[in-house]
């Protein structure tokens, strides 16, 4: 669009500085806003979850244990890509930069990383989790575990220190340790999950045009 000026010369409006800068903060404010909002949503199913195992008594079983922590895993690593890639989307127009596919990915894990945390935190702590796990380190089921595994690995320890194994898990029970022991690895986990879809989306950028 063109634009007279008061000498009579038509002319194109600029973009000044402070717009684009404007734009910008628009832009990285929406992109936190989703970021969080996701964030929230996403530790709202892990812990409605995780809930149902301990409520309904799996926590301690193969599949729950097991299975359940890949189930997670599983979410955790979708759950990232889509996001970024639905952030890039309705806010960037398929052309966000890396560093704030990346900002974006991290404020994401940081959220879940709080609130997940509190909940293990909560967790450990609760009556039906004590209860489920000493009955499942008192169990012959994790006896048959401890002694499979010292069969398969006979320098790990020794048959005879399997009762002391069962002790220190039954005293170990710590809620500072659930916290640590899966923040860590989570931390680390959605970091490199964030890093490879900003790069993704970098590297795709021509083709995530809307």
């Amino acid at each position: 669009m063109l634009f007279r000026s008061s000498h009579g010369v038509f002319t194109r409006p600029v973009k000044t500085l402070s717009n684009q800068r404007r734009i910008s903060d628009q832009h990285e404010r929406l992109m936190n806003r989703w970021a969080f909002y996701s964030g929230v949503f996403f530790s709202a199913l892990v812990i409605a979850f995780k809930l149902l195992l301990l409520v309904k008594g799996f926590y301690f079983t193969t599949w729950g244990f097991r299975y359940g922590n890949l189930l997670s895993v599983a979410l955790y690593t979708l759950w990232i890509p889509i996001t970024l890639a639905l952030i890039n989307r309705f806010h960037y127009r398929g052309g966000i930069p890396g560093r704030e596919a990346l900002k974006a990915g991290l404020g994401l894990v940081s959220v879940s990383i709080i609130l997940i945390s509190v909940y293990h935190y909560w967790e450990v702590q609760s009556v039906m989790f004590k209860t489920q796990a000493l009955a499942y380190y008192d169990s012959s089921e994790y006896y048959r575990l401890l002694v499979q595994q010292q069969a398969q690995n006979p320098l790990r320890y020794k048959a005879a220190d399997i009762p002391r194994i069962i002790s220190e898990q039954k005293n170990g029970l710590s809620p500072f340790r659930a916290m640590t022991g899966r923040m860590i690895p989570f931390l680390l986990y959605g970091g490199v999950l964030s890093l490879l879809s900003s790069l993704g989306l970098k590297f795709f950028k021509n083709n995530l045009r809307f």
